[in-house]
C-alpha cells in the first residue's frame, strides 16, 4: 500500500524553511528576528538605507554578505547531494 506523498513533502518543505531561517538567525552576532525580517523584505528602516542606524547597516552587511550566501550554498549543496545520491 502506497502512502500519500503530500504530507511528507509539506513536512520536508516546512523543515527546509525553518532551517533556512535558523541559519539566518544564528551566528556570533545576534540579530533580532524582527530586524532580519525587515532586512529580507525591505520594510521599516531597511526600506530606506539613508535612515538606517550604524547597527542596522552592520546587520544588513552581515545578513546579505555572509548569512544569506551561506544559507543558499547549503541549500544548493544539499539539493545537489540528494540528486546525486538518487541517481546512483
Amino acid at each position: 500500500m502506497k502512502r500519500p506523498a503530500l504530507p511528507l513533502m509539506l513536512l520536508i518543505l516546512a523543515s527546509i524553511f525553518l532551517l533556512f531561517l535558523l541559519n539566518l538567525l544564528l551566528g556570533s552576532v545576534h540579530i533580532p528576528f524582527g530586524k532580519i525580517w525587515e532586512l529580507l523584505w525591505g520594510t521599516g528602516a531597511a526600506s530606506n538605507p539613508d535612515t538606517m542606524s550604524n547597527q542596522e547597516v552592520i546587520w544588513s552587511n552581515i545578513l546579505w554578505k555572509s548569512r544569506v550566501p551561506q544559507a543558499l550554498t547549503a541549500l544548493v549543496a544539499g539539493a545537489v547531494s540528494y540528486t546525486h545520491l538518487r541517481a546512483h
